[in-house]
This record gives structure tokens, C-alpha cells and sequence, in this order.
């Protein structure tokens, strides 16, 4: 038993049609002390995005002197280190076993 689209998105959904975005309105900032608050959170988020890249540049020199000093494969190098960083390696394994499986299924 299907229900009835309820909204006008479940109806347009309902019939695969597509929808564009909801328009949003930009309320701007009041006071002198509201904006100096928006722009300063603003640059914070600046500042972060800023680090972000110096920290990406730092892993790929991390990157290229595990190449040129040991010869192991960046790309094989940054997987490692994701493994590491988010202790996520039993599910990395499982993903492996089952991409494998269906590998070995699929390709014979």
C-alpha cells in the first residue's frame, strides 16, 4: 500500500519531476556592532579555510619525501594514514573482503 504525497515536494518527487532550489532571503546585519560580529565570523571561517590549505601542502610534501626516500606510492601512503587517522580498519578490511569477493565472482 503507497500513501498519497502529502506536501508539494512529495507530490513533484511523486511524478520525477524536477525541482529547483528554494529561494533563500539574505537578511543583511542591522547595527554597526551586528556586522562587525558577521564579518569577524566570516574571517574566522576565512582563517580556517586558509589553514586547511597550508595543511594540505604540508601533507604533500610529507607525501613526495616518503616517495623520494622510500619509494612508497603517495597514493597508497595517504590511504594509510586515513586508515590511521580514523581508526576505521576493520571496516577498510571488510570493504576490501567484500570488494574482492565480488571481484573474484564477477570476473571469472
Amino acid at each position: 500500500m503507497t500513501t498519497a504525497p502529502t506536501n508539494k515536494l512529495q507530490q513533484i518527487a511523486a511524478t520525477n519531476k524536477t525541482v529547483a532550489a528554494p529561494v533563500t532571503h539574505v537578511v543583511a546585519p542591522v547595527g554597526h556592532n551586528e556586522t562587525a560580529n558577521v564579518k569577524a565570523l566570516i574571517l574566522a571561517i576565512v582563517q580556517s579555510l586558509e589553514m586547511m590549505d597550508e595543511e594540505r601542502d604540508a601533507q604533500k610534501e610529507v607525501l613526495e619525501r616518503l616517495f623520494a626516500e622510500h619509494s612508497i606510492d603517495k597514493k597508497v601512503a595517504r590511504k594509510v594514514a586515513k586508515i590511521i587517522h580514523k581508526k576505521n580498519k576493520a571496516e577498510f578490511d571488510q570493504d576490501k573482503d567484500d570488494i574482492d569477493a565480488l571481484y573474484s565472482r564477477i570476473s571469472k
